[in-house]
């Protein structure tokens, strides 16, 4: 291990909200000016089934037989 490399933070995070993310960039903030090599890495939703209602906040709940909560009795 080289002592004088940089130590290197991975942040990996989900946020609907955009919240989560707020926080991570201020804690990256303080991290690079504490010298260190910081890199975000977002968390996507990609599930079709369920991207369509991610897509606004506050997400929809839909009807419809997507929805693996409603399944038929």
């Amino acid at each position: 291990m080289n002592p004088e490399a940089k130590p290197a933070v991975l942040f990996v995070y989900y946020s609907y909200t955009q919240q989560t993310k707020k926080v991570i960039e201020v804690m990256a903030a303080v991290l690079t000016g504490r010298g260190c090599d910081v890199t975000l890495a977002a968390i996507e939703l990609t599930d079709p089934r369920y991207a369509a209602r991610f897509q606004e906040f506050p997400m929809s709940l839909g009807g419809g037989g997507d929805d693996p909560r409603r399944a038929a009795a």
